[in-house]
């Protein structure tokens, strides 16, 4: 009995040690009796089973290996440190900081676009994707709240769409120049831009990011241009009186008296001698040509003009007011329409035929431009253009032409003899002053008749009691132009502009 219990014990240890083969069991304990001992097997496992755990401790192995190498992009103090690092992953980071959305490009994925480098963490990350992108040749294109990196050929082949913008403040008449500036800007051989006159629209045809690179463009430099108020006073001066008498300057520029300096510049520009009161000992018998130009604050031409006036020195010819634009040229011109005959005879054969041409330039070829213009008379051109210092930078062209006699050739014909006088000036004055410009000489000639009444009338006894007088007067012509900047949609401007061109419009003021 005994016997067959110690097979059966031995019949089923045998079973459990088959069974925890089959389970991957590595020991199995079986416990035969109670006075027998504990018996422990141990089960070597399987070829197959040692293969697996072998390939799972590689795996382990490789992670662990792949966690101990560097990430491409790890932060750092003050920014991030890149190490073979794909461009994708980079514009991501980015666009993720600036509150963008990114998308891989799959043609980025090579070796080509790797990187390596430092990202400063205190930069705009729009502006380092853009950075960047320059680096590669890529181009960055934003739309909407998603950024995208493309090369060129990717963005030539975006849908091309139309595109209006009407024009607000830049003029029609520049229409060429701002297609010029439009251009470089739209695809090559793909972009068009046209302009449609009558609703003053410009039409761009290429890919939205162009036009949007076109639409800014336009928006920075379509806005209102300052403007400015140019007073031009035109004063003929007697120098013949001005010599005789001349001007006590520091009686109407006031009671601390004018420098000597200024009351030179003052006597060179009207043609005045010295010595003047207000201006040291100065004992010269003619004027000082030696300036040209001075410039003047508003009360200082106040009171010149007051002690020209006050002198009988000075008659004003004309006061123009112009106002122009920032940087767009004004043009005066007082002309004296002068007709110039010529007569011309042409003899035939028993025929005799005068023919007269009649013109008002002093020659056939010259233009009727204020800017190049020879015509008889005063002219003055000024482009003034507002600077950031609140100063104004003029550019002007005086000019002044005048008769001072009457040529007859032998065929009858009557020609004048002209005398011209031109001054191109460049110069920078603080807004609202005045700058006096001279330096225009010459001669008036002036013709008078004196008679006695009744008697004068008589035939043949007149020739006793009547005489004629021509004078030569010496005289100069000085042009007196103040700039004011004036801003039209502002009404205290537009009133301050025109309150303080009322006042100066009389000489005597």
């Amino acid at each position: 009995m005994k016997k067959n219990i110690n097979k059966l014990l031995l019949a089923l240890a045998i079973l459990c040690i088959s069974h925890a083969a089959s389970a991957q069991t590595e020991s199995v304990e079986v416990v035969v009796s109670e006075s027998k001992p504990a018996a422990t097997v141990i089960i070597n496992p399987a070829p197959a089973e040692a293969g697996d755990v072998s390939a799972e401790a590689d795996n382990v192995n490789d992670a662990g290996a792949n966690e101990e190498q560097s990430n491409p992009i790890e932060a750092e103090e003050g920014g991030f440190l890149i190490k073979d690092a794909n461009i994708n992953d980079i514009f991501q980071l980015l666009a993720k900081r600036s509150d963008k959305q990114y998308f891989h490009n799959n043609k980025l994925n090579t070796v080509d676009f790797q990187v390596t480098g430092h990202l400063n963490g205190d930069v705009d990350p729009l502006k380092q994707m853009e950075e960047l992108a320059f680096q590669y040749g890529l181009r960055m294109y934003v739309k909407g709240n998603t950024v995208y990196a493309m090369m060129s050929d990717q963005l030539s082949n975006l849908p091309a769409k139309e595109w209006t913008y009407s024009l607000n403040y830049l003029r029609p008449t520049d229409i060429e120049q701002i297609k010029a500036l439009i251009q470089p800007m739209l695809s090559v051989g793909r972009g068009i831009v046209n302009y449609e006159p009558k609703t003053n629209t410009i039409i761009v045809i290429d890919t939205m990011r162009h036009i949007e690179m076109v639409e800014k463009l336009l928006k920075k430099i379509d806005k209102p241009k300052g403007q400015i108020v140019v007073e031009v006073k035109i004063l003929r001066v007697n120098n013949s009186e001005g010599s005789q008498t001349g001007v006590d300057w520091s009686s109407s520029l006031g009671d601390a008296g004018v420098s000597l300096s200024v009351a030179r510049d003052l006597n060179s520009v009207f043609g005045i001698s010295s010595p003047v009161g207000g201006g040291g000992d100065d004992e010269s018998s003619g004027p000082d040509f030696s300036a040209a130009n001075i410039v003047l604050s508003p009360l200082q031409i106040s009171g010149v003009l007051r002690a020209l006036n006050d002198n009988n020195l000075v008659t004003q010819k004309s006061n123009p007011v112009v106002i122009t634009e920032d940087n767009e040229k004004a043009s005066i011109s007082l002309i004296d329409r002068v007709p110039i005959i010529t007569t011309t005879t042409n003899i035939g054969s028993g025929n005799t035929s005068e023919a007269e041409e009649v013109r008002y330039t002093i020659d056939a070829s010259d233009s009727t431009d204020p800017e190049t213009t020879r015509e008889i008379g005063v002219t003055i051109s000024v482009t003034p253009s507002l600077l950031p210092d609140g100063t104004i930078r003029m550019q002007m062209r005086p000019r002044n032409a005048q008769i001072t006699e009457n040529i007859v050739t032998k065929s009858g014909n009557v020609y004048p003899r002209v005398s011209e006088a031109t001054i191109q000036s460049i110069a920078r004055i603080p807004d609202g002053h005045s700058l006096i410009i001279g330096g225009f000489y010459g001669e008036v000639e002036s013709k008078g008749d004196n008679k006695i009444p009744i008697l004068g009338d008589i035939p043949i006894l007149s020739f006793f009691f009547k005489s004629k007088q021509t004078l030569k007067e010496k005289s100069s012509l000085v042009f007196v132009v103040t700039p004011t900047s004036y801003n039209p949609s502002c009404i205290k401007s537009h009133k301050k502009a025109s309150d303080r061109v009322n006042f100066r419009t009389s000489l005597g003021e």
